[in-house]
């Protein structure tokens, strides 16, 4: 991101490197919300459409994760998505 014009702040990367990614996704949804607050509250259409794939990616790092059903859950429901038209 160095030749990108963002706020170091304003980025919030998960350290996928680690060899516990478990504990990496835990830090990182930590993160998340300590400096977005509850996700679904202020994710956007656009976001909101992209929650299965969230979820699948979640479900990779994090099997059995607890927010993993409410992600799924969210993203299921939402218009557009096959579950929910």
């Amino acid at each position: 991101l160095d030749k990108v014009p963002v706020d170091g702040q304003r980025v919030h990367r998960m350290r996928g490197e680690r060899e516990d990614l478990t504990a990496a996704a835990v830090e990182y949804e930590v993160e998340l919300l300590r400096t977005l607050g509850d996700p679904p509250r202020m994710m956007g259409h656009h976001d909101r459409s992209h929650a299965l794939e969230m979820a699948d990616l979640l479900a990779e790092i994090a099997p059995g994760h607890p927010r993993l059903g409410e992600l799924r859950a969210f993203g299921s429901a939402w218009p557009g998505t096959a579950a929910g038209r």
